[in-house]
């Protein structure tokens, strides 16, 4: 029964003087201590980014009702009609009950409530009891922590447990640790932890040293070659690395001198690290080991790619950013453009046209032995074009005689090749009293040529000559045709041809009309292994016949390219001239010469040509203006004293018996001092500054603070773009996450590649931050870094499961215990192969091209295969740029054991507990101490035999359809004893065990 309203204000005055009167005789109780401030960038930038900013941040095309809550200037702005009320707000500050976010989260109408049900990532309460705080506190938005500036000192806390922390790591880990009721696990005993050193520094399972400290274990291992081999994977594997050309690509590169560089200098400073191979080309000019260094960024053909390659280096996806402003990172479209100025290298080109051919600009790696060979050869060389010039410094007397000679008869000698279209027929037969050939000009039309008929050249076919002088780079010639040029050529003409590829991919040597000027080529990679020249200005008018010579003489050199135009010689600009490697392979003998067309490149369509002639040396002016007028030659003999000099060229050019032969003997020596150095290793880098004007990104300006973002002040390079990133405050924290999530099996941030405006918030902002500013503040040194984590009392945690931790730390984020995880595919691998035995320990060189070749190499060395194909870098495009809230798929994942090494190893250690132990506790000692690191419990023992016993069971004799080994040869192993021991090996029972770091 209710009490009546007279009683109810009775009881409370009673209720009142009680508490009056018991505060007379006591002291008054302390005031509630505030609730903790709630952090936007910990707390609630991760709650909104996942839960929220899909529909409701940066992407203007996805903004559902034009709500955005990624930033203050948004959130806090008055809705618009149709909203819950008029002038309501999503947030607003002080006060959830009036923030329409806040209704809307905790609506029972399924239209209104957010997020939607069908989006599938409600709000927990813990979550919506964050976001109301945080309203209450103000809604105090934050930059986003990753991007600023590192603070310039990080305190190190204060901690109950002062007897517990080995270094300043583990007052960070412990203050956590005490802030959330938890104490910090016991020291792992010596084998667990020597066993988890050895792996997590080699990736090996080692046997421990006798007598040597924990530390002094530590320092012998920093300093050996399997942790340089294992450290360098924590790269390589970040950047996506691989020996395979592209994706589902087979072909092979000589990406592993990169590979190696990254091993011998991966424990540099990690500055020097980024720069060396960002921009070691311009820092360290003529530095052969730094502008190796440089292929890190050849991994890539395209400099888009190369932009979104920093990608591991900022912990930022980039790729959105190729098409338009990126959806939820603080990088605009322009801001890639910018970066992608700075990949822009000189004498790159498309995709080369033979497999065989490293794309340039290359470095060329020649071994001791190649290199004195090419000594010798080029030495051979200079020899005989020495030679040449002295036979014909010592032919003055011959050439004198020559003069005085009553009757001279005007020839031009070495013609091998002199082709007309007077008989306007497919087959051009050849009219030189020396040369053999003939042209195939089946289908082209014949019309009124200079002298009689020419051939109009097609859009899909010219004259082709086939088994008709095979040109090399050593070869002199001289080719001269006469054209005419109709009013409607394409703006680019092939005119002469022996080669493949495209206008702008030529392997071979061309001759090209482009806008009326003339370009002479000879290309193994256009342009970056190349000469070529170029006339200065248009010299070809249309409608009208021109003789066209060109000449070579054979020196790869630009300088020995030479272009006359009517008889005269052309004013010409270089272009390209860095040629080395042969231009054709030797099973391209059989490439045609092509008169007015090349396949895949545009053709002298609706052109004419007549006259054409080939020379087997590089013909004197004087001959060349003979060819074009009939009588220059003839004219200048009849006054040789007026013209001495042209005859002198030319007396030794054509006539001369001792310079012919000197000449000959000078192209086979030039031909053996080529053909070496197709046999010498060559790899992809980059070489001088960018071909266009790049500025600084703004979102790296910014991180920087010592350049202004868009601003040219100077002609910017990647010299300037590796001190921004260096001095960016995300190139510090990812670098030192990533490592101690190789430590520790995952990161303080556990999306390692992803410190964006969606990452979560880092388990321990502050010693995250700590190790970035202690990293910077000593020079970058990785193994001291590295050094510093496995000294720590935390990594020296044992690691066994500690109820209280999981139902506290579910997840094992507080670092309350030690690190166990499972060992990588490749990592496993190696400590297996190890184990049996059987791991290949040469290091360095090229990877193996099949399974045959050196099979039990660790995996650093093993062929490492393209990754598959993403979307984004295939065809990037608006709507396949979604925001990922969770840790991106490894870029490459990297092989493990096969199926045979598995079996092999497996009979290797087999054999090993056989021959060296006699009975089976003691096999079963031995199998737990080699794979696992320790003896194993009575219980283990007990656990294992049984299980052996269940092998032996499954491979009795008794048993005729039961899986057996074959004894190896020369063995007193028994046969049913190798296949149990094998067997066990090889079960899940010791896998699940062996292949964990613990």
């Amino acid at each position: 029964m209710p009490l009546p309203p007279r009683s109810i204000v009775v009881l409370l005055i009673a209720v009142l003087g009680l508490f009056s009167c018991q505060e007379k005789g006591a002291r008054a109780s302390p005031p509630t201590p505030p609730p903790p401030q709630v952090s936007y960038n910990f707390e609630i930038r991760p709650i909104l980014a996942q839960k929220c900013f899909g529909c409701h941040g940066r992407d203007h095309n996805a903004n559902e009702s034009g709500l955005r809550l990624d930033t203050a200037e948004f959130a806090f702005a008055p809705l618009s009609e149709g909203d819950p009320a008029p002038n309501r707000h999503a947030f607003l500050p002080g006060n959830r009950e009036q923030s329409v976010a806040w209704l809307r989260i905790h609506s029972e109408d399924p239209e209104k409530l957010m997020p939607p049900p069908d989006s599938r990532i409600p709000l927990t309460e813990d979550e919506k009891d964050l976001l109301g705080r945080w309203i209450d506190q103000g809604a105090k938005y934050e930059p986003h922590w990753a991007f600023q500036p590192l603070p310039a000192e990080v305190p190190v806390p204060a901690v109950s447990a002062s007897g517990w922390p080995a270094g300043k790591i583990d007052r960070f880990v412990l203050a956590t640790l005490e802030k959330n009721g938890l104490l910090p696990s016991p020291q792992a005993d010596p084998s667990t932890l020597h066993r988890r050193l050895s792996l997590a520094l080699t990736g090996r399972a080692l046997p421990s040293a006798e007598h040597a400290s924990y530390q002094q274990k530590v320092d012998t291992l920093l300093e050996s070659d399997a942790f340089a081999e294992h450290f360098a994977t924590i790269w390589l594997e970040a950047i996506g690395y691989a020996d395979t050309l592209a994706p589902e690509s087979s072909q092979l590169t000589s990406r592993w001198v990169y590979r190696d560089w990254v091993i011998k200098n991966g424990s540099l400073n990690h500055d020097q690290f980024l720069t060396a191979q960002l921009a070691g080309d311009l820092e360290f000019t003529g530095d052969l080991n730094r502008s190796i260094a440089t292929a890190f960024n050849r991994l890539h053909s395209e400099a888009p790619s190369r932009a979104a390659h920093l990608a591991p280096i900022l912990g930022l996806s980039l790729e959105c950013a190729r098409c338009h402003d990126h959806k939820s990172e603080p990088i605009s479209h322009h801001d890639f453009q910018s970066l992608t100025a700075f990949f822009t290298g000189s004498g790159e080109g498309k995709r080369p046209t033979h497999p065989s051919i490293v794309p340039a600009p290359t470095k060329l790696l020649p071994t001791e032995d190649q290199i004195q060979l090419l000594l010798t050869v080029r030495g051979t060389a200079n020899t005989a074009l020495t030679n040449l010039r002295v036979a014909s410094s010592q032919g003055e007397d011959a050439f004198q005689s020559w003069l005085q000679e009553p009757l001279k008869t005007p020839l031009i000698n070495d013609a091998l090749g002199t082709f007309t279209f007077d008989g306007r027929k497919g087959v051009v037969p050849n009219q030189a009293l020396s040369g053999s050939g003939s042209g195939d000009a089946t289908g082209l039309i014949f019309t009124p040529g200079f002298s009689r008929h020419a051939v109009t050249i097609s859009d899909k076919a010219g004259v082709t000559f086939s088994d008709f002088f095979p040109a090399r780079r050593w070869t002199p010639w001289s080719f001269t045709l006469r054209l005419r040029v109709p009013d409607n050529l394409n703006p680019s003409a092939v005119l002469l041809s022996r080669g493949r590829g495209s206008d702008d991919n030529l392997r071979g040597f061309d001759l090209v009309l482009e806008q009326g000027r003339l370009t002479a080529r000879i290309s193994r990679e256009w342009p970056g292994k190349a000469i070529a020249i170029r006339t200065v200005a248009p010299v070809i008018a249309t409608n009208h016949w021109h003789l066209i010579t060109w000449t070579y003489d054979g020196s790869s050199a630009a300088e020995g390219l030479v272009l006359y135009l009517d008889g005269k010689r052309i004013p010409t600009e270089v272009i390209a001239d860095a040629l080395w490697k042969p231009v054709f392979f030797a099973e391209e003998k059989s490439l045609p010469l092509q008169l007015g067309w090349r396949e895949n490149a545009t053709g002298f369509a609706g052109g004419a040509i007549d006259d054409f002639q080939v020379h087997t040396r590089a013909l004197s002016p004087l001959e060349v203006a003979t060819l074009f007028d009939g009588n220059s030659l003839s004219s200048t003999l009849e006054k040789p004293n007026e013209h001495l000099p042209a005859l002198r060229s030319y007396y030794f050019s054509s006539l001369h018996s001792e310079s012919r032969t000197r000449r000959t003997e000078l192209a086979e020596a030039r031909m053996a001092s080529i053909l070496p150095e197709e046999d010498i290793l060559e790899v992809s880098v980059m070489q001088g500054s960018p071909t266009s004007r790049p500025t600084m990104p703004s979102f790296l300006a910014q991180g920087s603070g010592t350049i202004d973002p868009g601003v040219p002040q100077k002609t910017l390079d990647r010299s300037d773009l590796a001190q921004a990133i260096i001095e960016h405050p995300l190139t510090a924290r990812v670098f030192v996450n990533r490592v101690w999530a190789h430590f520790f099996g995952r990161g303080l941030l556990e999306t390692t590649n992803d410190f964006g405006m969606h990452s979560p918030a880092p388990s321990h902002p502050e010693l995250l931050d700590w190790l970035a500013r202690d990293l910077v503040d000593h020079n970058w040194n990785v193994k001291r870094m590295s050094r510093q984590i496995v000294l720590s009392a935390t990594f020296r945690q044992d690691a066994t499961l500690r109820p209280e931790v999981s139902i506290l730390d579910p997840r094992f984020r507080l670092l309350a215990q030690g690190p166990s995880f499972s060992l990588s595919a490749p990592q496993f691998r190696d400590f297996f192969l190890h184990a049996a035995g059987l791991l290949d320990s040469t290091g360095a060189g090229d990877p193996p091209s099949s399974e045959s070749t050196r099979p039990f190499r660790r995996s650093i060395y093993q062929l490492q295969h393209h990754p598959s194909p993403r979307a984004l870098a295939e065809s990037p495009s608006e709507d396949r740029c979604p925001i990922n809230y969770f840790e991106p798929a490894p870029l490459a994942p990297r092989p493990g054991l096969t199926a045979q090494e598995f079996f092999l190893a497996s009979r290797a250690l087999a054999t090993l507990l056989l021959t060296e132990h006699s009975q089976d506790a003691e096999r079963a000692q031995a199998i737990y101490l080699r794979l696992i690191g320790r003896t194993p419990t009575a219980a283990e023992s007990t656990e294992l035999l049984a299980e052996l016993e269940s092998q032996r069971a499954r491979v009795s004799s008794d048993n005729p359809d039961a899986p057996r080994l074959v004894q190896p040869q020369g063995s007193k192993i028994e046969v049913i004893e190798l296949s149990a021991w094998s067997g066990l090996i090889e079960s899940e029972f010791i896998q699940q065990r062996a292949s964990r770091q613990r």
